[in-house]
């Protein structure tokens, strides 16, 4: 087993290398064998995805992720790639699904929260801010969630929250030229 596994990432690798060097066509073949070798690696399956997409074949990229969640129903990474491609195909309410899915699955991954709270947000406010203060208390230094937090606030009409949004990110990284800016719009 493990030097079907090492047989697999050989391959992986080598995807990668050709897709950077334009090789499409090679680098596809190359996840197809890693896949062969090993069905258990979700990041070949998020690859040969993103290589169909590439190619304008999303309905392919997502027959790839569905045969990767049918194997691996717990990975959150191929859960968050579908729900990219179903956002692309215009499948809103069930790439929010999948958000959510990969938001649970992955607790400890502030992208996923944050994407799904996001996803809600226009429809649900209030939920969407309740989901990125979460993801703000469990990863204070992820300023995406902090951004997204001060405009829902700011939208909202809650300056002085939008102010502290944009604040914390502000004592992370001084002179950020998006909290400033935030700053300044939300000034007394």
């Amino acid at each position: 087993e493990e030097r079907q596994k090492h047989g697999a990432a050989g391959f992986y690798n080598s995807a990668l290398l050709r897709a950077s060097a334009g090789e499409t066509s090679a680098a596809i073949e190359d996840l197809q064998r890693a896949l062969e070798r090993d069905p258990l690696f979700a990041p070949a399956y998020v690859n040969l995805a993103d290589l169909e997409r590439q190619r304008g074949r999303d309905a392919e990229g997502e027959r790839v992720l569905r045969e990767g969640i049918d194997r691996l129903p717990e990975d959150a990474s191929l859960r968050y790639a579908l729900a990219l491609n179903l956002v692309r195909a215009g499948r809103r309410t069930e790439a929010t699904e999948e958000l959510a899915a990969a938001a649970a699955l992955a607790a400890d991954e502030p992208l996923y929260g944050y994407a799904h709270a996001l996803a809600v947000a226009a429809d649900e406010p209030q939920a969407a801010t309740g989901m990125l203060e979460r993801v703000a208390g469990r990863f204070p230094a992820y300023r995406p969630a902090l951004f997204a937090l001060a405009t829902l606030h700011r939208d909202a009409g809650r300056f002085d929250e939008a102010r502290a949004a944009a604040e914390r990110i502000l004592a992370m990284a001084p002179g950020d030229p998006g909290a400033q800016a935030l700053l300044t719009e939300l000034a007394p």
